[in-house]
């Protein structure tokens, strides 16, 4: 981009014409060669427009597909929790010493049960 001395940017495509327009003779253009190399500048400068526009929506995109890929991330750590838990648990349920130290809690506390009542039964 090239900013004239209005302060209006211009494309070097806009200066080359606005250049020859402005030669004696129009630089040996005829008005519609003058008109098509407008209308030729005036789609660039939409084009580029259009393309700015487009590239401030990608990084719009790359910056919710990253916010996405750490939220993944996030579920994808708290699934592994649970699934190690499980697996934890699972293990426990299968294994015999642990089954006996629940039987062997039971008939404790079934005992101290009945350990009250023969107490309370010889008068204490």
């Amino acid at each position: 981009m090239i900013v004239t001395n209005k302060g209006k940017k211009m494309s070097k495509q806009a200066v080359v014409l606005d250049t020859i327009k402005n030669t004696k003779g129009k630089g040996g253009m005829t008005a519609a060669q003058l008109k098509l190399a407008e209308a030729q500048s005036e789609d660039y400068s939409d084009m580029k427009q259009q393309m700015q526009e487009i590239k401030q929506k990608v990084e719009v995109v790359e910056q919710k597909m990253d916010n996405v890929e750490i939220q993944l991330a996030g579920i994808k750590g708290s699934v592994d929790i649970i699934l190690e838990n499980s697996r934890y648990k699972s293990k426990l349920i299968e294994n015999k010493y642990f089954w006996a130290t629940i039987m062997l809690l039971l008939v404790l506390i079934a005992g101290i049960n009945h350990l009250s009542d023969l107490i309370k039964l010889f008068g204490g």
